[in-house]
């Protein structure tokens, strides 16, 4: 078996890290070929974190947004309680500038982070029909490519892929 691969020109670049790789301990300068459970993957110096690489996971990362503070705690809770998120993160006086209903808006919100994985985003989708307050509210999962190990494990340890 052949392949081909040619890395974005962006690697052919000096990264701008925080710690460098050398200072980082075991430095992945180009894209290296690994085999995990039987599996051919590539890895990139993004997925090294202080000379150690990152755990791959199914975690994503939910944002939406709401009307204010007390709201969004609201939700966080209630989330929690269903445990369908392991964590909220709540990010008030947020701007969002969009078209709704044929005119341009212009409204203070509070961001939500939500980290959960990504069997339990439909039950996100379900819980946030019957209770978050908007008639359209956003719902964007985005999934983390990888992260500390001990993390990951809390995220999949507080959340349930049970129905709630």
């Amino acid at each position: 078996m052949s392949f081909r691969f040619s890395p974005p020109s962006s690697l052919n670049r000096r990264s701008s890290m925080a710690v460098s790789p050398e200072a980082a301990g075991s430095a992945i300068r180009r894209p290296q070929l690994v085999t995990t459970r039987g599996k051919l993957r590539i890895i990139f110096e993004s997925e090294i974190f202080m000379g150690r690489r990152l755990s791959h996971t199914d975690a994503v990362i939910v944002f939406t947004t709401i009307a204010n503070e007390e709201e969004a705690v609201k939700l966080i809770r209630e989330l929690l309680d269903r445990r369908l998120i392991a964590c909220g993160t709540v990010q008030s006086g947020g701007r969002s500038i969009y078209r709704w209903e044929g005119k341009i808006a212009d409204e203070t919100e509070a961001i939500l982070m939500l980290k959960t994985r990504s069997g339990c985003v439909e039950g996100l989708r379900r819980a946030f029909t019957e209770l978050h307050p908007y008639k359209v509210p956003e719902l964007l999962a985005i999934p983390v490519t990888g992260g500390l190990e001990r993390y990951l494990g809390w995220i999949n340890s507080e959340t349930s892929l049970t129905l709630a």
